[in-house]
């Protein structure tokens, strides 16, 4: 009985409430094991392409192009000149072009 008399006595000072609805939940995100492959193919092409750039060009257009830096940002976090920055990130995504053909 005591048992009881607690766990009632608990439940009116803690009520639950009843939603007739449940809520609004996201949609569950599918699993597309072709979309998982060609993710993963074009993340290794990107990642090959990157390779063949010199550290520098591939810091320029990692910062600016992936991580979203501005040209006064990367500037400064590799220690050239904006100028200097806007070069690199041209020439980076010139000789990315021509790699991809």
């Amino acid at each position: 009985m005591n048992t009881t008399h607690n766990f009632l006595s608990r439940r009116k000072r803690n009520p639950v409430e009843h939603q007739e609805c449940p809520p609004d939940q996201p949609a569950a995100r599918e699993w597309n094991p072709t979309a998982t492959i060609m993710a993963t193919e074009s993340d290794d092409r990107v990642h090959a392409a990157l390779e063949t750039l010199s550290p520098r060009l591939r810091a320029a257009i990692v910062l600016t192009a992936i991580q979203g830096f501005s040209l006064k940002d990367a500037a400064d976090a590799e220690r050239c000149l904006v100028a200097t920055m806007y070069w690199r990130v041209h020439q980076a995504r010139k000789e990315l072009r021509q790699i991809s053909g």
